[in-house]
């Protein structure tokens, strides 16, 4: 069974929006439930790395974010499939994940 993301909310809330990491490092992400199989999964997006694929910045406004989740599932479930090994369930996407851009 290859890993399948749900459906998102029609508004993005705290249960989905968050900072990831600790202290000046910590990034803006979404946590985006997935199905592997019969397991559950997390994929956890960053933010800035989907806006930089995206060719603009996201900031942290849900329904820029929500759209750009949406317009990129495919490609965000197939990077999760290629990076997700064995036994994870949670698998974190950042900027060196997505494809670079011609």
């Amino acid at each position: 069974m290859m890993l399948e993301l749900q459906s998102l909310p029609d508004e993005l809330d705290e249960t989905y929006l968050e900072y990831f990491g600790k202290g000046i490092g910590a990034q803006f992400c979404v946590r985006w439930p997935a199905n592997d199989g019969e397991k559950s999964a997390r994929v956890v997006v960053i933010v800035s790395a989907l806006g930089d694929y995206e060719g603009s910045p996201l900031g942290m406004d849900p329904h820029k974010i929500k759209a750009a989740l949406e317009r990129n599932r495919d490609l965000i479930e197939k990077l999760t499939q290629d990076k997700m090994k064995a036994g994870d369930n949670v698998v974190i996407l950042d900027v060196g994940d997505f494809p670079a851009r011609a």
